[in-house]
């Protein structure tokens, strides 16, 4: 995965949308931190070579233990747009904000979570 292609088309989006600057650098720096989170799940087992497919990612919100906001996606990257950063957090998000990210198998489903913090 390229990181920094994903952050320079996350930019581009955002001035788009004539977003302030200070939500375009947060957005970017947590979408550097998905990309990185998944960029080291994806180093950990980048293929199998026993015939087990990929079955996609979860990618989880936390604050603290509570999860904010999950999702799956097929493909090796995820974004956590700032209209939802928003409305997880209307005030700012602390923190404690983490993003969990786990690969799913066909079969043992869900591996372990790389987690990271969301950048204030």
């Amino acid at each position: 995965m390229d990181v920094e292609a994903l952050r320079r088309d996350l930019q581009r989006r955002m001035i788009e949308a004539v977003a302030p600057i200070e939500e375009i650098e947060r957005t970017a720096r947590a979408v550097t931190t998905i990309a990185k989170a998944i960029e080291g799940l994806s180093a950990a087992a980048p293929h199998s070579d026993n015939g087990i497919r990929n079955e996609g990612l979860r990618v989880r919100v936390l604050d603290g233990d509570l999860v904010v906001r999950s999702w799956e996606t097929s493909s090796a990257a995820a974004i956590y747009e700032t209209s939802a950063v928003g409305a997880d957090f209307p005030g700012g998000h602390g923190p404690d904000v983490r993003i969990a990210v786990a690969q799913a198998g066909e079969v043992f489903g869900w591996g372990v979570e790389a987690v990271a913090a969301l950048p204030v």
